[in-house]
């Protein structure tokens, strides 16, 4: 959750079928800790769906419409291992209109 939203990231594999999303929960964050919301309920939005991998970034497009940019919502997901982690956490942001960055850190164990 970024204070204000929650978010469910399902990674990507590196196939062509990677199978990855991102998904926004705009409602009430009592969703948060079951993350069993779908693209399906309402205030809820695709940020994109697995494209490709470039290194330790994983870019998802194709996500739901977005009228202020007039195209689809974007991710980019950076992965980081971090041995000294304890827990995986997600950093996210919203550099520009409907184009999301995500920081996940977790150990090389996780």
């Amino acid at each position: 959750s970024d204070g204000a939203y929650c978010y469910k990231v399902v990674l990507g594999d590196g196939t062509a079928d990677g199978g990855g999303e991102i998904i926004q929960d705009t409602g009430a964050s009592s969703n948060c800790e079951s993350a069993d919301y779908t693209v399906s309920d309402s205030d809820v939005y695709a940020i994109g769906y697995y494209a490709s991998t470039s290194g330790d970034d994983q870019n998802y497009d194709s996500g739901d419409y977005c009228s202020a940019i007039s195209g689809d919502r974007t991710a980019l997901l950076s992965l980081v291992v971090d041995d000294s982690a304890t827990e995986q956490t997600l950093v996210s942001a919203e550099p520009s209109t409907c184009y999301y960055t995500f920081e996940l850190t977790a150990s090389s164990a996780s």
